[in-house]
């Protein structure tokens, strides 16, 4: 048989799936379906199936061979949680192959209201909606006022690698919840954990975990017009907490959530959460809103994250404001995680809450006050929505259910996005028409409806 001569296609790796090159003198078609020529910067943070948050270039060198012309890989047991458009539920899946590449072409940076930040290639994909349709837009052709989805909720797959600690999981993310939020750590020449905090309440707390924990009593510091502190001084304590994936920083905006916390049950994270939440979190009663401070990105980052177990969206903001911690009047770069809106001030209150009575009673009071949302809205639903009314033949004065006439056109105006509630409201009315006809369209069409009130985005 004659040896097909072949050439080399220039794309390093290419050549060896293709078993040596394009055929010389043939015509070659390479196609794929929309999203499998997506690419994300290296830095991109990515959440796995078990929780951990892992940036695209630590996933690729995690399973590569250290081949420099390496650039496809078929990994074993990566999973990701990954949309089914089938039925708007996250899944976790299982990656069939990674994939890089150099490139001359800008790149593209989205940033969402809520705060969410990528930056990609043109042709990436953006996941939206038209009129109850899952769409997907090149991120070249995003606008400014477009809305793209992002994750409403996320399970997590537990995976128990034999990385946990083995101390008693409560206390010890309780424990870490503290020192995250209101400590600083020293690991040159002596080594000390301390935690400030004005509430005795919160001391307390601290000096029993630790206690609990790691049979020390913390030493406490008293003086004036200084905030109170707890010290502990040990380099064993610092080194077992080391061992498990903490990192001592003694500057706030280094701070990390270590990776453990990202892959505990939600019970567990719950805990965590609201210790953090308790330490450093504030309610306005006047935004009616829950916003948490921080200099680190990794904590609010993280947090959003371990908030979207609960559904609980949590939009970041980036902030120049002064510090509370120093008398130095100078304003630092800070983030901040804003829950706000009924539903998710009733689910954070339903889900974590707060241990501090009077931050309880503040969430209470925001959530009899704003009972509504306008946070987490389904997008671009009015066409679908005067489609089906009409097919029922229902007239805009008849859903008082909803709201006056006027409140129904604008939604099918587009002038109103519809939440996930106020579309359940839609669905209750159609189905109640619908029991009297029996129309398979629009059955499917409300079938549609009932997928998208109980998505895993947007």
């Amino acid at each position: 048989m004659e040896k097909m001569e072949r050439l080399n296609s220039g794309v390093k790796g290419l050549d060896d799936k293709m078993q040596g090159g394009f055929v010389k003198g043939s015509v070659s078609l390479i196609t794929g379906k929309t999203g499998t020529g997506k690419c994300i910067t290296a830095d991109t943070p990515i959440i796995l199936s078990s929780g951990e948050i892992k940036t695209a270039k630590d996933i690729f060198d995690n399973f590569h061979t250290g081949n420099e012309n390496e650039i496809w890989i078929q990994p074993d047991n990566l999973e990701l949680p990954s949309l089914n458009p089938k039925t708007m539920k996250i899944e976790s899946k299982k990656v069939k192959f990674l994939y890089r590449q150099k490139i001359t072409e800008n790149i593209i940076k989205i940033r969402t209201t809520s705060g969410r930040e990528i930056e990609v290639t043109k042709v990436h994909p953006c996941v939206s909606l038209k009129n109850g349709k899952i769409i997907y837009k090149k991120s070249s052709e995003v606008k400014k006022g477009d809305f793209v989805a992002i994750p409403r909720r996320i399970k997590i797959g537990l995976v128990n690698d034999g990385g946990m600690p083995t101390m008693d999981m409560s206390s010890l993310t309780k424990f870490l919840a503290l020192q995250i939020a209101e400590g600083d750590e020293w690991t040159k020449k002596s080594y000390y954990l301390r935690f400030s905090n004005k509430n005795e309440g919160m001391l307390k707390f601290y000096s029993d975990l630790s206690k609990e924990l790691f049979d020390y009593e913390p030493k406490r510091y008293d003086q004036k017009d200084k905030t109170p502190a707890l010290c502990i001084f040990s380099k064993e304590i610092i080194e077992r907490l080391k061992s498990i994936g903490f990192e001592p920083r003694l500057f706030s905006r280094n701070k990390k959530i270590p990776d453990f916390i990202m892959k505990l049950p939600d019970e567990i994270v719950a805990e965590f959460l609201r210790t953090l939440f308790d330490c450093e979190a504030s309610v306005s009663k006047k935004n009616s809103s829950i916003e948490l401070s921080t200099s680190s990105y990794d904590i609010a980052n993280k947090t959003a994250f371990l908030l979207l177990r609960f559904g609980i969206v949590g939009r970041i903001r980036k902030k120049r404001k002064y510090a509370t911690n120093t008398q130095d009047k100078i304003k630092r770069s800070c983030f901040e995680i804003v829950i706000s809106g009924g539903e998710q001030l009733r689910k954070f209150y339903e889900n974590i809450n707060f241990d501090i009575e009077y931050k309880k009673k503040n969430l209470e009071f925001c959530i009899r006050k704003n009972p509504g949302s306008n946070v987490d809205v389904i997008p671009d639903m009015g066409g679908l929505l005067r489609e089906i009314r009409e097919m029922l033949n229902i007239p805009a004065t008849k859903m008082k259910e909803i709201g006056c006439k006027q409140a129904i056109y604008m939604y099918e105006w587009g002038k109103r996005n519809p939440t996930a509630k106020m579309l359940n409201k839609f669905i209750s009315v159609f189905r109640k028409r619908l029991s009297s006809l029996n129309t398979k369209d629009v059955a499917n069409k409300i079938r549609n409806l009932e997928m998208l009130a109980s998505s895993d985005i947007f």
